[in-house]
């Protein structure tokens, strides 16, 4: 379904890439592979160097994987690269409100088959990193918590609250016993176990809520560390580190593991989120340069951390509405595979070229503690040595100046934010700054077929009895819809004594993140929109044109630009008016009788009937002539295409929409919801899913 102001001609491309996805060497003890321990139980426990398997230290590249936002089938292709590139672990989150959509009915088939995407990954050699939460953040809706949650009486989310902890509690027992064939005691891939997400809150509830995580997680037992990453940890825990880790971005991992170390002795430096950055509606298209990122995971482990995890391997899409508030559709495409599975070059090639050097060294890294950084020439350039001088990595922190300098009687020259590893004899082994030119390039094939649209234009307010509530003053959105839509209809009658010349504004109370589509008697007027992510609490004032006396209907859509992943008092987060309605100076909030009551509808007519779905889709009677004008209400557009033919072996099809031209809306395929489009976009992808 769209709102369009104008249409231009939409086409679908294929994207082909040919892989080659050979096995991975192991060329050091530390670097452990899942197979390795031939699918026997094994002990999982820690020291300040390194995590340690069965008492030997253990050296881990890792990447983020998160099964929602890949179909099933794309998994094992995923895991695949992970390996080709060098890692021996993928990390995810687990995603309540995939799972417990309505309370008490568990899902765990399709994306949300958690099992078969732990199956996956252990018959590709990957340990597994379960960050259970159940908050993730992850720029997911809602924060990962289902939204029947907020409805329990008394509850407050992430503190000291007995029915949250109470619900928590199940919930980490419940997916905890799940995984429970897949631990390390059992033989299986999953090394660690993450309670909570990135907790700030050092208030006296916080504190004390903070305890009660180490005591339910010593409680659960599951036989393996529990971490906690970023800010707070609780007893019992490990305390991991979030961020970009360059000191560019205040967040230098060098530094972090130093302070760890102080506070922490005893525990290992392990990054379980080694950032990019994601694209929010309307913003900047964010990419992290590759010299960088290099940059940032040589220095990590120079300076003494055993396990880094990028965030993300590969970010896949927010299907559905599952992303957060202004989150777009992609999710961390500047990452080593982007969203429609293509290899990111120079980005996959270069970062594979270290891992495969730290690998080699990873026994010589983790047999001893980090020297300390020497200075060399100047303040921005350091050394570090190991291994009785036979590794060295010489560092240029300074972010734009480039130097010379002298180490052991030879010259090296330095590019900004660089850093470069040294074998015994001197010799150049990476330069994290020499970055090859892109190597593969997708080919994009547009697809022939008759591309003939029909439309249907839904209707203007509520108009199915069985789907109204009717009450004095608006409901705000999430009661009525249980985030089953992103739409909810508003209807109000009013009177008017006079005529109101222009200008004449209409005030809604609502928050950030959201927007209204306003008609009167019938008649489309205008829009609006706030594209804040957040929750906080916003007045639209929306312009209208003269308003003649007489009795009026003003019919309100109000439209949810997803629910806010982050921030205090979850709980309290709205959607829809949630907040005073006037006209001028006409309060309008509360109706006086039957006839100024409030109507709302959840959700649009179209969707009640399916008509996204090839059951649903005869439902209503499509048209192909006169097409719909930008004042009529909203509209669905629909076309077919053919299956892709002829692909075969290893090559990789993807299949996408060119949106130019669209505003906003979601997109279905076959009956499934891809996603949602909104104002700024790029493409939208459909891979396999959908075929």
């Amino acid at each position: 379904m769209k709102r369009m102001k104008y249409m231009n001609s939409i086409s679908v491309i294929l994207l082909l890439v040919l892989f080659c996805c050979g096995a991975y060497s192991q060329p050091s003890k530390s670097y452990f592979t899942y197979s390795s321990l031939e699918g026997k139980p094994y002990n999982v426990s820690w020291e300040q160097r390194a995590l340690l398997i069965n008492d030997a230290p253990a050296f881990f590249l890792s990447g983020s994987i998160h099964y929602p936002r890949f179909s099933p089938d794309m998994w094992d292709s995923v895991f695949k690269h992970a390996k080709q590139a060098g890692l021996n672990a993928i990390s995810t989150y687990v995603f309540w409100n995939i799972h417990e959509p309505v309370e008490g009915a568990y899902i765990f088939s399709e994306r949300a088959n958690l099992t078969l995407f732990l199956e996956l990954a252990k018959a590709n050699d990957l340990f597994v990193i379960l960050r259970l939460g159940p908050f993730v953040c992850a720029e997911f809706t809602y924060g990962g918590f289902p939204i029947w949650l907020r409805e329990i009486p008394g509850i407050e989310f992430r503190t000291y609250n007995q029915p949250f902890m109470d619900y928590m509690s199940k919930f980490l027992y419940d997916f905890v016993g799940l995984a429970k064939p897949y631990l390390a005691v059992q033989g299986g891939p999953i090394i660690l176990l993450q309670i909570e997400n990135e907790y700030a809150d050092s208030s006296p509830a916080g504190l004390q809520y903070v305890e009660w995580l180490g005591e339910i997680a010593a409680e659960i037992n599951p036989g393996i560390p529990w971490i906690m990453c970023h800010y707070q940890a609780a007893n019992g825990t490990i305390k991991t580190m979030n961020g970009c880790g360059t000191s560019e971005h205040d967040d230098d991992g060098t530094k972090w593991i130093e302070n760890h170390w102080k506070a922490l002795p005893g525990e290992p430096s392990l990054w379980t989120e080694v950032e990019g950055g994601y694209e929010r509606w309307g913003g900047p298209v964010l990419t992290r340069p590759v010299a960088d990122l290099a940059y940032a995971i040589t220095r990590w482990f120079a300076a003494g951390g055993s396990l880094a995890n990028y965030y993300m391997f590969a970010g896949g899409n927010n299907y559905e509405r599952t992303a957060g508030a202004m989150v777009v559709t992609r999710y961390e495409n500047d990452v080593f595979l982007d969203s429609f599975m293509v290899v990111n070059q120079p980005k996959f090639n270069h970062m594979t070229s270290l891992h495969k050097v730290l690998i080699s060294y990873a026994d010589v890294l983790l047999a001893e503690f980090p020297s300390k950084e020497i200075e060399l020439d100047n303040p921005n350039t350091t050394v570090r040595s190991y291994g009785n001088e036979t590794l060295h990595f010489i560092s240029n922190n300074d972010f734009t100046e480039a130097y010379t300098v002298t180490f052991k009687g030879q010259n090296f020259a330095l590019k900004p934010f660089s850093v470069q590893i040294l074998d015994s004899s001197l010799g150049l082994v990476f330069d994290t700054a020499d970055v090859s030119p892109d190597i593969i390039a997708p080919q994009i094939t547009p697809l022939s077929g008759d591309f003939s649209w029909k439309w249907y234009v839904d209707s203007i307010g509520p108009s199915n009895p069985s789907l109204t509530v009717t009450n004095k003053s608006p409901i705000e959105q999430l009661k009525l819809t249980k985030d089953t839509t992103d739409y909810l209809w508003y209807r109000r009658s009013f009177n008017l004594t006079s005529n109101l010349p222009s200008p004449n504004v209409l005030y809604i109370g609502s928050t950030e993140s959201s927007g209204f589509e306003v008609y009167l008697d019938g008649v489309y007027q205008t829009q609006q929109w706030d594209l804040i992510k957040g929750a906080q609490s916003v007045i639209f004032n929306i312009s209208l044109g003269d308003l003649a006396q007489g009795s009026h209907t003003f019919d309100i859509l109000s439209v949810s630009l997803g629910i806010e992943n982050v921030g205090k008092q979850m709980e309290t987060f709205q959607k829809g008016i949630n907040g005073s309605v006037l006209l001028n100076n006409m309060n309008l909030t509360v109706g006086a009788d039957n006839a100024s009551f409030w109507v709302m509808q959840p959700g649009l007519i179209g969707e009640h009937l399916k008509i996204f779905t090839p059951g649903g889709f005869n439902n209503v009677t499509w048209s192909s002539t006169n097409f719909p004008s930008q004042t009529s209400s909203p509209v669905w557009f629909s076309t077919s295409f053919p299956t892709p033919q002829g692909l075969t072996g290893e090559e990789l099809l993807s299949v996408a929409i060119d949106v130019t031209g669209l505003t906003k809306g979601h997109v279905y395929v076959n009956g499934n919801d891809i996603g949602k489009l909104n104002y700024v976009f790029d493409l939208v992808s459909l891979h396999s899913l959908f075929f």
